[in-house]
């Protein structure tokens, strides 16, 4: 009986352990890439066919399968390989100069351009959250 309490115990901690080891790496990742600050210019880019998100499905777009860098020449000289979206991926380009701002999770192009498509879309996005909110709230 007790070898069977051991069996069951181990059975059941073993894929908690490893889920809280998954969560865990997730959660350190993110917060250890928001403290990093760095300035420099796209060397190139790059995707990585993930593997661990399964084979690919006909009704998914292909890009839900990798994971997308940028290759950034710091100021110093140092080499980053700085994973982003593949929006930011998509539109990003060697030669771009590029910001990672402490406290933010991804880099961003720091051109003017790119400085007023970000405020263009932060516009759109809080007019969309304000008729959200007269639709749900009423005239508040």
């Amino acid at each position: 009986m007790n070898d069977l309490l051991q069996n069951r115990a181990v059975r059941i901690l073993v894929p908690v352990a490893v889920i809280a080891i998954a969560v865990g790496w997730f959660v350190a990742k993110g917060a250890w890439a928001k403290r990093q600050a760095y300035e420099g210019t796209i060397v190139q880019t790059y995707k990585q066919r993930d593997w661990l998100r399964g084979f690919r499905k006909p009704t998914r777009s292909a890009h839900h399968y990798y994971d997308y860098f940028w290759q950034v020449r710091c100021g110093d000289g140092t080499i980053r390989n700085a994973e982003v979206t593949y929006g930011q991926w998509s539109s990003g380009k060697a030669g771009d100069p590029v910001k990672k701002v402490a406290g933010q999770r991804w880099p961003q192009i720091d051109t003017p351009e790119a400085e007023r498509a970000r405020e263009v879309r932060d516009q759109v996005l809080d007019s969309a959250i304000d008729g959200v909110k007269h639709k749900v709230f009423g005239n508040e």
